[in-house]
């Protein structure tokens, strides 16, 4: 705020329209100071909504993120960097995992990894890069004991004032089981095409030998190096 002292002395009464000098420039003076006073109140307004729409801006864009960190599907955490004490957890890490929010916020991921990936779980921090590393596939253990394989992606931040990463941990236990039984049936399949007894063998569209069993080499007396080289109709 702007304070305006008017000191007047008069030495001599001079009369202008009825006032006096004296009257007329106090007047002058008052009328100033009041336009002073109305533009800086104005310009200190302007000022003080620009500031809180900036902070309204903020709080919206904080608001959006924690929105968008807490309502994600997928287990997310922040975690300490040097420490790695997690920080903050959002609902679908506390479904995955089984504890609480409180349990989290007092636990590290060691706590949450086999004692015996623990290791590597510390070589990794020490090289943990300044913004993201791509994702890798870690063992991680439920409340319950429940061991799982998960997909971990992060990124480093800065959280409270604190060095930290933030993780989005994808499980892939279902898709790697998956893959495991897929694998063990192609093994059954190769096995059994393999040690038959009758000739069996794959071609492509135009009839040219793809594969060709044991059984098959004895019969037609080429090796399967030989039989990609040759033709169905040349059989």
């Amino acid at each position: 705020l702007v304070q305006t002292r008017v000191t007047q002395r008069t030495t001599r009464l001079v009369v202008v329209g009825g006032l006096s000098l004296t009257v007329l420039v106090g007047v002058l003076l008052a009328i100033i100071a009041r336009r002073q006073l109305i533009a800086v109140s104005q310009s200190y307004g302007q000022a003080l909504t620009v500031a809180e729409e900036q902070a309204e801006a903020v709080r919206l864009s904080e608001e959006h993120y924690r929105s968008l960190f807490d309502s994600n599907p997928l287990a997310m955490w922040v975690h300490e960097a040097e420490s790695l004490a997690f920080l903050a957890v959002n609902e679908a890490a506390i479904r995955c995992y089984g504890y609480a929010r409180e349990e989290f916020l007092a636990m590290t991921i060691k706590d949450i990894i086999p004692a015996e990936d623990v290791p590597a779980l510390l070589d990794s921090a020490r090289n943990y890069s300044c913004g993201f590393d791509a994702a890798s596939t870690w063992r991680h253990r439920k409340k319950d004991g429940t061991i799982i394989d998960v997909e971990i992606t992060s990124h480093s931040l800065i959280f409270a004032g604190r060095s930290a990463r933030i993780v989005l941990a994808h499980d892939i236990t279902a898709r790697k089981q998956a893959a495991g039984e897929l694998r063990k049936s192609e093994e059954r399949y190769r096995d059994l095409v393999e040690n038959a007894r009758d000739m069996i063998y794959t071609y492509d569209l135009k009839g040219n030998f793809t594969s060709i069993n044991k059984a098959g080499e004895i019969i037609t007396g080429y090796s399967r190096e030989e039989t990609p080289r040759m033709n169905i109709a040349q059989e």
